[in-house]
């Protein structure tokens, strides 16, 4: 019986072809329809001239329209500079590869795709897609390769977006230009990533950035023209030549030659008959900040555009309202990264899983995850607070929320009582003894099969799978649990705390530093029965002989005369000594 071979299918279900996966089929040409040199358009530009352009686009043609996106990033400064603040925004994020379950079919598939997007090319593929912010889509061909046994891609080539047009039907299906099709060409399946962020409803090529920042652009231009005549003119002085009733022709042909050279050379000679005076022009200063305010107003508008406020390019804003509109700013950073995930995924990920792995039910997913900006300082406030009352929180997440690392065994780190040696094993014995709350939550909860999945709540077999998306937690889970104990370099005796309250202090072992005032409040604690005995003996005399309170209160004066506070007197004196000695001899404590 002869074998079925399975081929696959492209999004619209016809069969794909591998043949031209390996070549460049987007290639730009000397001639035809995908040049490499294209007609300035910038230059000259008038509004009648853009509003031309836009409408062309509109019909279909956007060559120009696409020309002057590109011209407006090298000529207009601010523009780029915000634009360029969003797409290093975007690029920015860390790349996460999460598996569609915790089987090991696809944590496999997912260790796959982590192996491809970390690929330095990757990232440049990434910053060619973000151009689509200002034009309105980007394309770039993947070029794949078998060498390694595997379709890899084995690189991304950058795409000029003129090379491409939209149907003419729907004006939403994007085509490869072709010199023989008017309409283009349909795009290869698995051939090339095009990104089409949704900045706006609508049609794409009416979405992209440019458009309305055209508008600002030109008005700008003409306020820059126009400012750069004002201060050609009032910028300069104004040069008056006089002379006398008895000067010839010849004489004011050469004077009037002198006043214009004088702007120029700054230096002339006259006839001593004649003058050359400056005259100051009186409110021509007032009239700069019309130009510059106007220059102003239509950068705001453009950062109001590009990035959703002005408060990060202002220099007076300050820094709490840049804190807030920061927040602007980040949603849109989330709505761009969402989009640029589905675009990876829908044209890198999945092609590169259907054809090595087959199509699956579940598909790895490409994130781009923007965290969350936390109050570190509301956080340890609130530590403060909720952990002496008995909530359990793990140690390993306040570090990571914090950007602490474990330590290392033997390390030094900070603790109650100063610098102490870390000992992981002295560490696990006083969580154990030290937490009676811990102990009888653990007796409370029934032993648990790590075998059966079924029985444990979703939330517990959700942690499970994210945890299982990195290569570090499948190591995790290949490690033995249990690990021998190892004796602490004193013998096993935790230190006492530095306090004097005789409580263990946290993972302190033989490597802690004293405190230089211990021997003082030893001294003082030395034998406080006796020292205490006779000033609290006429009050337990008192208390037992009273019958009630009322006959308590009666014996309480007597009691209080006949205390005997000449021993504690002496201790306290002698302490107060001894510390106020080692201060003058300038022991720190």
């Amino acid at each position: 019986m002869a074998s079925v071979k399975r081929q696959l299918l492209g999004p619209d279900g016809e069969p794909i072809s591998t043949a031209n996966l390996k070549h460049e089929i987007a290639a730009p040409t000397l001639g035809g329809t995908r040049p490499t040199m294209w007609d300035q358009v910038a230059p000259g530009l008038t509004p009648q001239r853009l509003a031309s352009i836009l409408r062309a686009a509109e019909d279909g043609d956007h060559r120009d329209y696409l020309t002057l996106a590109e011209e407006m990033e090298e000529r207009e400064l601010h523009y780029i500079s915000v634009i360029g603040t969003r797409k290093r925004a975007l690029t920015g994020l860390p790349i996460v590869i999460e598996a569609a379950t915790d089987e090991d079919r696809d944590i496999e598939i997912a260790d796959a795709v982590r192996d491809v997007v970390e690929m330095p090319e990757m990232r440049d593929l990434l910053d060619h897609l973000v151009d689509a912010f200002g034009k309105g889509y980007a394309v770039s061909e993947i070029i794949w390769e078998t060498s390694a046994k595997q379709w890899r891609p084995r690189a991304f080539r950058d795409r000029d977006p003129r090379h491409f047009l939209f149907d003419r039907l729907t004006g939403r299906d994007l085509r490869l230009s072709d010199a023989g099709v008017p309409d283009g060409v349909p795009l290869a399946p698995f051939k090339f990533v095009r990104h089409i962020p949704r900045l706006k409803s609508g049609l794409p090529v009416r979405g992209g950035l440019a458009k309305p920042a055209a508008w600002a652009f030109i008005f700008k231009s003409y306020t820059i023209k126009d400012w750069m005549a004002f201060c050609e003119v009032y910028g300069m002085p104004l040069r008056i030549g006089r002379y006398g009733p008895q000067a010839t022709e010849e004489d004011r042909r050469r004077l009037l030659t002198a006043v214009r050279n004088i702007g120029t050379d700054a230096a002339a000679i006259v006839p001593e008959s004649m003058a050359i005076e400056f005259a100051e022009v009186k409110g021509g200063s007032s009239r700069q900040p019309v130009f510059h305010g106007f220059a102003e107003y239509l950068d705001q508008q453009i950062s109001k555009l590009v990035l959703g406020q002005t408060m990060t390019t202002d220099s007076g804003a300050s820094m709490a309202q840049a804190k807030v509109h920061e927040n602007v700013r980040r949603d849109i950073l989330i709505a761009d990264a969402r989009q640029l995930e589905a675009t990876v995924n829908r044209d890198l990920i999945r092609p590169f899983i259907d054809l090595n792995y087959g199509p699956q039910k579940h598909y790895p997913a490409f994130t781009l995850p923007v965290a969350e900006p936390e109050d570190l300082k509301a956080l340890s406030d609130n530590l403060k607070k909720l952990v002496p009352l008995g909530l359990r929180i793990s140690e390993s997440e306040v570090r990571d929320r914090f950007g602490f690392t474990d330590p290392d065994e033997g390390e030094a780190i900070l603790g109650r009582g100063g610098l102490i040696a870390f000992d992981r094993d002295a560490q696990d014995d006083d969580a154990g003894e030290d937490n009676p709350a811990d102990d009888a939550a653990s007796e409370a909860e029934p032993p648990s099969d790590d075998t059966d999945d079924d029985a444990k709540p979703a939330r517990q077999r959700r942690s499970r799978a994210k945890a299982s998306n990195s290569r570090t937690a499948r190591k995790a889970k290949s490690k033995p649990k249990q690990k021998p104990k190892r004796k602490p370099a004193n013998g096993g005796q935790k230190s006492a705390c530095g306090c004097g309250c005789g409580a263990k202090a946290n993972n302190a072992v033989a490597l802690r530093v004293p405190d230089e005032l211990e021997p003082v409040v030893a001294f003082g604690l030395e034998a406080w029965e006796e020292v205490v005995d006779p000033m609290l003996k006429p009050l337990r005399d008192a208390v037992n002989t009273a019958r009630d309170f009322d006959g308590f209160l009666a014996l309480l004066p007597t009691a209080l005369a006949k205390m005997d506070t000449e021993r504690f007197v002496a201790t306290l004196a002698a302490s107060m000594a001894v510390a106020r000695g080692l201060g003058d001899i300038g022991v720190e404590a």
